[in-house]
């Protein structure tokens, strides 16, 4: 009999144990406005303050204010301001926003409901602001009187011939007299100048030569460059290809279908790669090391002159008695 007695208590109070308490309601919460002035007209700039208050303990979040646009209502926005949290008493937040607004018509504007989301430990609630909220917007020209009607506009003006001035003619005449000054200097000047004779150009040889003599004694990297750029013009000028455009292969196939010896491409194709080694990899070279490429520039220059050259008559003329 005493275990039944303790199953029936142990089954009757198991239903005590699975019960919930109901959760506390969330608070109704309202984002109250404001205007900072009263009376205003078409185009001032009026002033609206947005207030929140929050119980803190409740809170589990910072509110989140109207997220404004160009607009509220007709009402244009012309300044929005950020929310923050003015003061605490009492265990209640107060939250405010300050915007400012204007409105382009007379009359009643009215604004329309907005909301702030409130995030609370409970729930998110939505605090909105009242929905009879309006500016009262005057008009800038004065009321009309009893039976008055609107003035008729006036006819148009008939144009008016305006008098030139003395500025605008003393104007005018100190500008034709600069203008006949410079006329006349230029004039001078072209008489006295007189054509400069053309300077004739080197031979490509020559030109290769009088460069390299004046790179002696450069730094490692301006010499490369500018032995690089000789070489490459007196093979562009010698040759008839835009060698100072081309890249080293592509200079080093042109070299190959002129059918120039094969050890004299070799050693251009050679000497303009050590070249780019200087000009883009920044290789370190010695006084040395440039010294001996100038020469070995000049050389390449002399053997491909003394390739292309044509055979001397006294070459030819025994040929001519064999046949």
């Amino acid at each position: 009999m005493r275990r039944v007695l303790i199953v029936i208590a142990v089954l009757g109070l198991a239903p005590l144990a699975l019960a919930q308490v109901p959760a506390a309601p969330a608070p109704a919460l309202r984002l109250d406005v404001s205007l900072a002035q009263g009376r205003a007209t078409v185009g001032d700039r009026i002033e609206v303050l947005l207030t929140l208050r929050v119980p803190a303990g409740q809170l589990a979040g910072e509110p989140r204010f109207p997220a404004w646009g160009k607009g509220w209502g007709d009402a244009e926005v012309v300044e929005k301001g950020p929310a923050a949290r003015i003061s605490e008493s009492d265990g209640t937040a107060v939250y405010r926003q300050r915007i400012v607004v204007t409105a382009w018509q007379p009359g009643r504007v009215p604004l329309p409901r907005v909301a702030a989301l409130v995030p609370l430990k409970s729930a998110t609630v939505q605090a909105e602001s009242p929905g009879n909220l309006a500016l009262t917007v005057a008009s800038v020209l004065p009321p009309k009187k009893d039976g008055e009607k609107d003035p008729p506009p006036k006819p148009a003006a008939p144009p008016r011939p305006l008098p030139l001035g003395a500025p605008f003619g003393w104007s005018a005449l100190a500008l034709a007299a600069a203008c006949l000054g410079v006329g006349y200097l230029l004039w001078r000047r072209n008489r006295k100048t007189a054509p400069m004779a053309a300077v004739p150009a080197l031979a490509p040889l020559a030109e290769l030569l009088a460069g390299l003599d004046r790179l002696a004694g450069e730094p490692a990297v301006r010499l490369h460059t500018r032995l690089s750029l000789a070489l490459r013009t007196y093979l562009g000028r010698t040759l008839a290809f835009p060698a100072a455009e081309s890249t080293t292969s592509e200079i080093h196939r042109r070299l190959l279908a002129r059918r120039l010896p094969a050890p004299l491409v070799r050693r251009t194709v050679e000497l303009l790669r050590a070249c780019d080694l200087v000009k883009f990899a920044r290789q370190e070279v010695g006084e040395t090391v440039s010294r001996e490429r100038l020469a070995a520039a000049k050389e390449i220059g002399g053997a491909v002159e003394s390739y292309l050259a044509p055979p001397a008559a006294a070459d030819i003329e025994p040929l001519e008695k064999a046949g």
